[in-house]
């Protein structure tokens, strides 16, 4: 029989202070073999969130799995979302177990949509085994659910160093199909039009530019912009125009020419939505601000008595006031100076 490997104990009985007792039974108790044999009826990221949970050894698990269930494959054959409804869990996320995931899933071949949100941990370099690929279509490094704002505080230690090269691979690939790329706010901060940042968004655009070029907008049917397809101007650094973030669709952009606008951007979550999928439909109420959000977004960050609407900017400038710490209760500056939010 294999030799188990040393994992740490977890306490399923936290009240039990004799480790001998009968009635105390410790994940440490149970084996490899079966333990990976249980693991390997989950989807690759739960296996991840499995032993991040129990503080379990990711690598012993996956190597200790005999077989690959067919729930596992499900999540290579189009959506690699690591961890995105388990914050708590996703934060834990190391590049070594994102590593684990992706050569598990065999990613290179089989994924065609990243997410890794709430992994907020990671530097990138466990992305390496996407190198290359030509199928992969979406890639989600924002590290945010939908409709939050991209700001994060403190910056995450995703690193354009280990990145950057790994994008590169992809977008050099003949026949690369990746469309939609979406970048950390932090890396989209500085605008500067110059250095590798700079000259990745350009081969990108020019990637999109040549490989697009006969693209129409699927509402009005007029010829799309033929350059700036992802923006490196300021004001929208490192953004993707003319496209519908959440179908991917191509639309005439708010920010263009065309009367068209059927693709807006969301001043809050700092997404692009068509018009069939997310109303773009409110507007900030910072001082001369008026940009646009999204209605998801309103449910979320709206002051809880005026209703009153703020943008990413506005927020992170100090034009909204707090929340209460002990419920959903959200109140602008105004609101908050009458009422308190801990008050």
């Amino acid at each position: 029989m294999m030799n188990s490997p040393p994992i740490k104990r977890v306490k399923m009985e936290a009240a039990a202070t004799d480790m001998t007792a009968p009635h105390c039974c410790c994940f440490s108790d149970i084996p490899v073999e079966p333990m990976a044999q249980i693991a390997s009826y989950l989807v690759v990221p739960s296996q991840a969130s499995l032993a991040v949970a129990i503080d379990y050894d990711f690598f012993s698990l996956l190597r200790g799995a005999q077989y690959v269930s067919p729930q596992s494959m499900q999540v290579s054959n189009g959506l690699a979302a690591l961890a995105s409804d388990q914050g708590d869990l996703a934060v834990k996320l190391t590049d070594g177990d994102i590593q684990a995931i992706l050569l598990h899933i065999d990613a290179v071949n089989h994924v065609k949509k990243l997410i890794v949100t709430n992994c907020i941990s990671i530097t990138g370099i466990g992305l390496g085994p996407l190198r290359g690929s030509t199928i992969i279509e979406q890639i989600d490094l924002s590290l945010v659910a939908k409709h939050e704002s991209p700001i994060l505080d403190p910056a995450p230690p995703i690193s354009r160093e280990h990145v950057l090269p790994i994008l590169d691979s992809i977008i050099n690939m003949e026949g690369c199909k990746l469309k939609l790329l979406q970048l950390p706010k932090v890396w989209r901060e500085c605008q500067a039009r110059e250095g590798k940042f700079y000259e990745f968004l350009s081969r990108f655009d020019s990637l999109l530019t040549n490989r697009d070029a006969a693209l129409t907008c699927l509402r009005c049917n007029g010829n799309l912009p033929q350059d700036e397809l992802m923006c490196t101007k300021f004001g929208g650094f490192g953004i993707q125009e003319d496209i519908c973030y959440e179908c991917t669709k191509h639309y005439c952009d708010s920010w263009g020419s065309s009367d068209c606008d059927f693709v807006s951007s969301c001043g809050q979550c700092e997404r692009k939505y068509c018009g069939e999928c997310v109303a773009i439909d409110r507007y900030c109420s910072g001082n001369d601000c008026n940009e646009k959000v999204c209605g998801d977004c309103v449910a979320h960050k709206s002051c809880t008595k005026c209703n009153k609407v703020m943008c990413a900017v506005c927020l992170e400038h100090g034009v909204w006031e707090g929340s209460c710490d002990n419920c959903s209760v959200r109140y602008c500056v105004e609101c908050n100076a009458e009422e308190g939010a801990n008050g």
